[in-house]
């Protein structure tokens, strides 16, 4: 696709797009959604990956730093760190809600979960072996 005809999709595009718009649609339907900033960055999404509908928050690096998704299993908030480690989650599925705490090696180090048969905590070395639980 040659610039010209590239142009011409886009503007289009735009003009749908603010005919849809300007008539006050009540709805608005899309697979993704990506919001950019002034330089037309991408950061943040909203739509849909292997585990279910989301919204996906990037760094000003472009990197995923945050997902607030809904799986088969229920609602979860994960968090990344700039190296693009797994650091923390919170989730509720049908056992009850849990949160996890890795370090930046990538090993659990904390969890917390409130299920069936109540609260539990787990604390855990360097190598991601517990050493104190309760109850």
């Amino acid at each position: 696709m040659t610039i010209e005809e590239r142009l011409e999709k886009v503007e289009r595009d735009l003009a749908a797009l603010r005919l849809v718009v300007g008539s006050k649609a009540e709805e608005i339907c899309a697979k993704h959604f990506t919001l950019v900033d002034k330089n037309g960055k991408s950061c943040a999404e909203l739509g849909i990956d292997k585990d279910g509908p989301g919204l996906f928050l990037k760094d000003e690096n472009g990197k995923y730093r945050a997902k607030l998704i809904v799986t088969k299993d229920g609602p979860a908030l994960i968090l990344w760190d700039e190296n693009g480690k797994h650091r923390a989650g919170l989730a509720l599925s049908n056992n009850g809600p849990g949160l996890g705490l890795w370090d930046e090696n990538g090993k659990s180090r904390a969890a917390l979960a409130v299920g069936n048969d109540g609260p539990g905590l787990i604390l855990s070395d360097e190598e991601g072996m517990p050493i104190w639980a309760a109850p």
